[in-house]
């Protein structure tokens, strides 16, 4: 794939962003589930890509889950969830 001339003060705005929606996809990322079981036993899940460490001690994790999104009730609703990496 070629490479653009590198960005300066006078990019364009559009190739900017065509040149940072390359770089972006050329970002190596890992995709985590996190899953649940609701109160029938019945499992639920989501892929998350953006699960970030907060602290080694006690060993935490953010993972933020959009209100929106199939997963949020039954999360809410049970408070327990596994973070399959």
């Amino acid at each position: 794939m070629p490479r653009s001339a590198p960005c300066t003060a006078s990019t364009a705005p559009e190739q900017l962003a065509a040149d940072f929606r390359d770089a972006m996809r050329r970002v190596a990322s890992s995709v985590t589930l996190i899953t649940t079981r609701d109160a029938q036993g019945a499992p639920h899940g989501m892929a998350a890509s953006a699960v970030i460490p907060v602290s080694m001690d006690p060993p935490s994790i953010l993972v933020a889950v959009n209100r929106n999104s199939g997963l949020h009730p039954t999360l809410s609703a049970e408070g327990r969830f596994c973070v399959n990496l």
